[in-house]
């Protein structure tokens, strides 16, 4: 009815129903924020689950509350997010992007095919096909194309989400830059 992905569902029914075998089999209406912060600081602390993991129970209970038992969650406002931890994206070099094809296909084929092809080509990294973004903002960088057309090539709103890109060349950024300077008596 509300148009979400069979995978969201999927993830929801999970969520909803580890909150209420975490309970003890307590039905939600019997709890509340209180609950809800406990249960996400388990998966926290005893399950040490990532932000994202975190973000994502929270979630799917609020929609549980929400829109499935239909209750007024006025508490939600002081159920904490978990923060994500601030993360360099993987780059592969020009010599690791290899052949390239353009094709209409899914998501999960796309990331099957990005797998394997890090296997056959012996890549250890941890990349995916959000990393070919980053390995072109990168690159670009690397060659003297400058941030703001970067900024407007990735679709970024603000120059703060793609100077994340300086940080991975670090010195590299630097090479062939000449000092104005540098052009007098020489």
């Amino acid at each position: 009815m509300r148009h979400y992905s069979r995978r969201t569902f999927d993830a929801y029914w999970h969520w909803a129903r580890a909150f209420v075998v975490w309970s003890g089999r307590r039905h939600p209406r019997e709890m509340g924020r209180l609950e809800v912060q406990a249960f996400l600081e388990h998966l926290a602390t005893e399950r040490q689950s990532a932000a994202s993991t975190q973000n994502q129970a929270l979630a799917a209970l609020l929609f549980l509350y929400q829109k499935v038992l239909q209750l007024e969650v006025g508490w939600v406002e002081h159920v904490p997010h978990a923060k994500r931890p601030k993360r360099l994206p993987t780059v592969l070099t020009i010599d690791e992007t290899g052949e390239v094809r353009r094709h209409h296909i899914f998501d999960w084929t796309v990331q099957r095919h990005m797998k394997q092809a890090l296997r056959a080509a012996g890549i250890g990294k941890p990349a995916t096909p959000h990393t070919l973004r980053h390995c072109f903002a990168t690159h670009l960088l690397q060659t003297g194309t400058d941030i703001r057309t970067i900024q407007e090539l990735l679709g970024h709103a603000d120059v703060e989400t793609t100077m994340i890109y300086t940080h991975l060349i670090g010195s590299h950024a630097a090479r062939g830059v000449r000092s104005p300077l540098d052009r007098i008596n020489g």
